[in-house]
C-alpha cells in the first residue's frame, strides 16, 4: 500500500506541476515595423496622476519608461487547448474606440460602465498563427474611420499598438488613435492571459493523489 499511495502522490505531483510551465501565447516581431517603444510619462495608465477621471481599473501593471513591442503581433506558441481571457482595463480617449475578437466587438469605451469587464473563451492554438483580434475607431456616423488588426502591418500607421509583456502568457495591449497626435498609447488599454484547461483526468488523478497521501500518513501512524 505505501509504494501504490506513494506512486499515486508522485504522478499527481508531476500533473500538477505542469500547470505554471505551459506556454500558450507570445509574440511575433518579424514584421518591417517592429521595434522597441518607451512608455512616455503622459500615459494616463502607467502614470495614475494623470487619471483624474478614473477611466483606468488596478493600479498599472507597467511604469514610464518600461520597454514596449512596437509593431509586433501575438500568436499561438502550442497547438495546445487552453483559455484566452481579455480584460478592459481602460481608456483615455474621448473617440469611440473599441476592441473586437474573431470579428466581434467585445469592449468599448462608450461609457466607463465597461471597464475592468472580462471575456473568456476556451481555444485551440495553432503554434505561429496569429490570434484573431483588433481594434477600430469609428465617426460619429458608426462608419468604421481606421482599424489595426492582429498582423504584420501593426506599426505601418499611426493607428496602431503596443505590447507590453509582462510575463509567460500574460500581455497588455495599448492602442493609439492619434486623435490627439500625443503618441503616448494609452487610449485603450486590454489585458490579455493565456491559463491552463483543467481536464477532468488531471482532477481525477489530483484526487487520487490527495487519497494516497491521506493513505499513507495514517499507515505511518
Amino acid at each position: 500500500m505505501k509504494g501504490f499511495s506513494k506512486g499515486i502522490v508522485l504522478a499527481a505531483t508531476f500533473a500538477v506541476s505542469g500547470f505554471a510551465n505551459a506556454a500558450y501565447i507570445g509574440t511575433d516581431g518579424s514584421g518591417s515595423y517592429a521595434g522597441t517603444y518607451n512608455v512616455p510619462g503622459d500615459n494616463s495608465y502607467a502614470n495614475g496622476s494623470l487619471d483624474p477621471k478614473g477611466y483606468f481599473s488596478g493600479a498599472p501593471e507597467y511604469s514610464v519608461g518600461d520597454s514596449a513591442l512596437m509593431g509586433n503581433s501575438v500568436v499561438y506558441t502550442s497547438n495546445d487547448k487552453f483559455r484566452l481571457t481579455f480584460t478592459f482595463i481602460g481608456y483615455e480617449a474621448g473617440w469611440e474606440n473599441v476592441f473586437l475578437y474573431n470579428g466581434v466587438e467585445i469592449f468599448n469605451n462608450r461609457n466607463t460602465g465597461t471597464v475592468g469587464n472580462t471575456f473568456s473563451t476556451i481555444v485551440t492554438g495553432t503554434a505561429g498563427a496569429t490570434l484573431d483580434f483588433g481594434f477600430a475607431t469609428y465617426k460619429r456616423s458608426g462608419s468604421i474611420l481606421e482599424s489595426q488588426g492582429n498582423d504584420n502591418s501593426n506599426g505601418s500607421t499611426s493607428f496602431n499598438f503596443v505590447i507590453n509583456e509582462l510575463g509567460t502568457d500574460f500581455l497588455i495591449l495599448s492602442l493609439d488613435d492619434n486623435n490627439q497626435v500625443d503618441d503616448n498609447h494609452d487610449d485603450l488599454l486590454i489585458k490579455v492571459e493565456a491559463t491552463k484547461v483543467t481536464e477532468p483526468g488531471t482532477v481525477a488523478l489530483l484526487g487520487l493523489g490527495l487519497a494516497g497521501l491521506a493513505l499513507r500518513r495514517k499507515a505511518k501512524k
